[in-house]
């Protein structure tokens, strides 16, 4: 078994270090134009008080927008096909295929529903699988990871 230094800096965990920081980077592009997209509402509503003819139009802007954010940028629901996907995605060897769609609540409670802190929570178990030699995610394996800062703060209550 090759020592840890030698394994953490393998081609295949590179890649995958390469891989999380593109996807990171594409995340936090996708929240900066929401919040701008946000912002640019809201500075519609202000056109809409002084000028109020423009209302209808900017009330429907307003209604894609939410829907548009409800359904593409609202936290993950523990969807099998989420979950699957994340799954198939994983190049462990020893991995059981399902195994992380009968965690699906595990999951979503230790995430608060944040995709970003689950793709941090599976990719931290699968290079520690990686690197133990286990080649496999359980639920032992993701209790053993720390939570990322956006799962660990205090869930906000539901409206």
């Amino acid at each position: 078994m090759a020592d840890v230094a030698t394994r953490q800096n393998s081609d295949r965990i590179l890649d995958l270090q390469r891989a999380i920081a593109v996807t990171h980077k594409r995340s936090q592009r996708v929240y900066a134009a929401a919040l701008l997209v946000s912002v640019a509402v809201a500075a519609l509503g202000i056109l809409a008080k002084l000028v109020p003819s423009t209302a209808s139009a900017v009330s429907l802007t307003g209604a894609l927008w939410t829907g548009a954010y409800a359904i593409v940028l609202s936290p993950w629901a523990p969807t099998p096909a989420l979950i699957a996907a994340l799954e198939d995605s994983l190049r462990l060897h020893r991995h059981q295929p399902g195994t992380l769609n009968k965690l699906d609540r595990y999951l979503h409670q230790r995430t608060h529903g944040m995709i970003g802190s689950l793709l941090w929570l599976i990719r931290s178990a699968a290079i520690n699988a990686v690197l133990d030699g286990t080649e496999a995610i359980t639920k032992k394996s993701l209790d053993v990871v720390e939570a990322d800062i956006t799962s660990q703060s205090p869930r906000p209550p539901a409206a």
